[in-house]
């Protein structure tokens, strides 16, 4: 029988293995940087085709209520199993024949990679600016997209931040639903445009979701901030980690 491997070494990956018992795997959340405990994880497993493994974690309960979600494309896209058998902190997943990679995880995580996938997508339209809103501690940038369209005179700025963590991911797929929404060439999409400008920050720490880390004390310090003295000039400050 083919031994089967695991691991969390890509981005937003975190896990790691105790032991693993035939069909048993026991596992638990990378806390690295974390002070306490932490319910997220994402890993892939290898060279599990055709088998029924059961995961086990040895700290906490950290699954969710609809159990694990999975993907089958590294990350670019996830399901919730139908019939998947699950607890707190244990569920077991039945791999078809074929299916040699398999990433398993708390949510449906999001990173970078998603965004600029999402931006790509957009292509280049007017009133539409990717930029830069500050950079980390640890040098990298957090993005931010300004939607100013050019033909029209907003009344109103509004300034969103999406999320801090890995582990809340969800809200980027509300965001980009959000910016397809105002970007549409239909009544609701244009009324937005004549009346609303953007400014958006997918990933205020872009170093948290690439390293699945939660910061030493959980929200402390892991902020980007923005301020404003007008509509087109932001002052910008670093972002915690």
């Amino acid at each position: 029988m083919q031994a089967i491997e695991i691991d969390s070494g890509f981005p937003g990956g975190n896990g790691v293995v105790d032991r693993i018992d035939g069909d048993h795997v026991f596992l638990r959340q990378e806390l690295r940087d974390t002070e306490g405990f932490w319910f997220y994880w994402h890993f892939r497993v290898r060279g599990a085709a055709g088998r029924t493994l059961t995961f086990t974690f040895t700290e906490g309960a950290p699954v969710g209520v609809r159990g694990a979600a999975v993907s089958r494309d590294d990350g670019a896209t996830w399901t919730w199993e139908s019939g998947q058998v699950f607890t707190q902190d244990s569920f077991t997943h039945t791999f078809r024949p074929g299916e040699h990679t398999l990433r398993f995880s708390f949510g449906m995580p999001y990173t970078a990679a998603h965004w600029d996938r999402f931006l790509a997508r957009l292509g280049a339209r007017p009133g539409v600016r990717p930029g830069i809103l500050c950079t980390s501690r640890k040098g990298r940038p957090v993005e931010m997209l300004r939607l100013e369209p050019p033909s029209s005179d907003p009344r109103f700025l509004a300034v969103l931040t999406c999320r801090h963590h890995c582990c809340e991911m969800m809200a980027n797929n509300v965001l980009e639903g959000l910016i397809e929404a105002f970007l549409a060439d239909d009544a609701c999409g244009r009324r937005l445009r004549r009346t609303l400008s953007l400014w958006l920050s997918p990933l205020s720490t872009r170093t948290a979701s690439r390293t699945a880390t939660r910061g030493r004390t959980g929200c402390r310090g892991t902020t980007a901030a923005i301020t404003t003295t007008s509509r087109s000039t932001p002052k910008r400050r670093r972002s915690g980690i």
